[in-house]
């Protein structure tokens, strides 16, 4: 290693008086940077630490005992609920209820049956002769109306619909080439000839879950609800 002589030691003794200022501020500016990667550096460890690890989804998820004494999740407790509760509360919300009145029907030809629940049922002339539409009443609100419906295929009621809640095979008034579509949340149902594609029916009705349509309403199916 070579050692700097005697003249280029004075030389820079001289240039460091000369510059003493432009060093002090270096040196300053070298000190602050290094505060600022330490304080960085402590920052991101903190943060590090106080955020917690994501928990793996099922681990130390809290459970609830139901009423059987099982213990069910929180999710889980709210689909149960859901699944309870679903066939009226949820299908009341999509139906908007329809006023009735007998002034209604004047200058149409009608029968009027009182039925065992309270409800009224009145039947009207349709255009089928041996095939009446009909409204059912209770509390002066229709819950119930059939009518012959020609003006619809099969192909456009999917189209329109897409596809049913439930399907049901037959009737004993349209015959054995009928299916019955069924939107349960619309408070719809529309009866088509599988064969022609026509659809010869259609039924609006204040919705009830599938299981109890059958005990509510007055339809002819034959066949049972059935996913389609």
């Amino acid at each position: 290693m070579t050692l700097l002589t005697e003249e280029q030691r004075m030389n820079l003794i001289n240039f460091l008086k000369r510059n003493k200022l432009l060093l002090f501020a270096i040196l300053f500016l070298l000190f602050f940077f290094c505060l600022l990667i330490m304080s960085f550096t402590l920052s991101s460890q903190t943060k590090q630490q106080t955020i917690p690890n994501p928990t793996p989804a099922g681990n130390n998820v809290p459970t609830i005992q139901n009423n059987t004494g099982s213990s069910i999740t929180p999710s889980d407790e709210q689909t149960q609920s859901n699944r309870t509760n679903e066939p009226d509360k949820k299908f009341e919300e999509e139906w908007e209820a329809v006023p009735f009145s007998e002034e209604m029907m004047q200058g149409v030809s009608f029968e009027k049956k009182q039925l065992s629940d309270g409800s009224i049922s009145y039947t009207f002339p349709s255009d089928n002769p041996n095939r009446p539409d009909m409204i059912i009443v209770k509390n002066s609100i229709e819950v119930f109306k059939r009518m012959v419906f020609f003006d619809l295929t099969l192909d456009g009621l999917l189209s329109s619909f897409g596809k049913p809640d439930y399907i049901a095979d037959g009737s004993s008034f349209w015959g054995a080439d009928t299916v019955t579509y069924f939107y349960f949340e619309r408070g719809l149902a529309y009866t088509a000839n599988a064969k022609t594609k026509v659809v010869v029916e259609q039924i609006i009705f204040q919705p009830v879950s599938p299981n109890q349509f059958k005990q509510s309403y007055p339809l002819d199916i034959t066949g049972d609800l059935k996913k389609p």
